[in-house]
């Protein structure tokens, strides 16, 4: 079986042309949106009494991030919560909760990450004691600028600033599996093994010091919160390490690759316990366009089954992969398109355990 690879989705093309005759306000947002002649058309219709609603309350800037903030967090509404931000910070520059809004929208609801990092160094820039805008601002810099370096960094920053932020320990996590990724692939295998080793240590401590009154921007991200994908994140881990102590030559561990594998099974069985089932996210309203789809209870029976796979127990392996197979066959197929990992052990079933 393959290893598992990093999840994270990349960026989008955005927009780059402005219709002369849209109304100036609703033309800058509409800049970062997606389908910019669909975002104008829904501005235009629904948007503009907010505009000027807005446009007469230009005094208190204060009632603006309060408004942005609940419509982002109560209503799902970013496009609203951007206007009022965009005022917000017209009124007072040095507002730095209004750009690390802005900038947290860019990131996760827009895939605008250029402007998102514009914000969020504007917001850090302004306020540079401030764990989650450092967190923020590595996250950004890793996965969507190829900054792993300066990411980490970043990351180490805000862990200074707060030892008991158990998502910067996530997100650190997660740049030190994308980094032993990369040396994976330059056959660094040494190097690598470091940055697997360091990634798993991260969740652990995520895990450690892991609560549910997180940022609430972060919701977005998480809405069911983020245990499971903690215990999904180290499990994938300690696989790839296992079949690296397995197969590589130069580390070969055959004690070690054991313990490992062992191991990833205790965090997927972890996983399955408090992920969501696939109806639980299809019937989710709106997720952010970074939610993590493929983290559902069903996947977690994939994992095992490769990881059984490598531990040579192949009957359990197959009742592992015979749910997912049976899952992913009942699903339409623009639905079971999104599920790779589903996919994987319908595919790892097929091939496998039907002779």
């Amino acid at each position: 079986m393959k290893r598992f690879l990093i999840s994270l989705l990349a960026a989008l093309a955005l927009p780059t042309a402005v219709n002369a005759g849209t109304e100036r306000e609703i033309a800058e947002f509409c800049l970062k949106a997606e389908d910019f002649s669909g975002c104008v058309k829904e501005m235009s219709a629904e948007k503009k009494p907010v505009l000027k609603k807005i446009n007469k309350n230009k005094n208190e800037e204060s009632d603006f991030l309060d408004q942005a903030n609940s419509k982002y967090l109560n209503e799902d509404d970013y496009l609203t919560a951007i206007i009022y931000l965009n005022d917000a910070i017209r009124i007072n520059p040095k507002e730095s909760e209004a750009y690390f809004l802005r900038g947290i929208i860019n990131l996760l609801e827009m895939q605008d990450y250029k402007n998102a990092l514009l914000d969020i160094q504007k917001s850090i820039q302004l306020d540079n004691q401030d764990s989650d805008k450092y967190m923020t601002l590595g996250y950004l810099k890793a996965f969507y600028f190829e900054k792993e370096d300066s990411g980490l960094k970043d990351l180490n920053k805000a862990i200074d600033l707060n030892p008991e932020n158990s998502l910067a320990y996530l997100f650190r996590g997660e740049v030190n599996n994308l980094i032993y990724s990369k040396y994976y692939d330059d056959s660094d295998f040494r190097k690598a093994i470091q940055f697997g080793n360091a990634s798993t240590n991260d969740f652990s401590k995520s895990l450690e010091l892991h609560k549910n009154n997180y940022n609430q921007y972060y919701k977005r991200l998480f809405p069911f919160g983020y245990l499971h994908y903690l215990y999904g994140s180290r499990g994938r881990v300690k696989y790839n390490l296992g079949i690296d102590y397995k197969n590589i030559k130069d580390i070969k561990n055959k004690e070690l690759s054991k313990t490992l594998l062992n191991s990833s099974l205790s965090d997927f069985d972890l996983f399955i316990e408090n992920a969501p089932t696939l109806d639980e996210v299809e019937n989710l309203k709106n997720p952010s366009y970074n939610f993590e789809v493929d983290f559902i209870k069903l996947t977690g029976y994939s994992w095992k089954g490769d990881t059984y796979s490598w531990l040579n127990k192949f009957a359990t392996a197959c009742k592992n992969w015979r749910k997912a197979n049976k899952a992913w066959k009942a699903l339409d197929y623009d639905v079971m398109t999104k599920y790779a990992s589903i996919s994987d052990g319908w595919s790892n079933y097929e091939t496998n355990c039907t002779r």
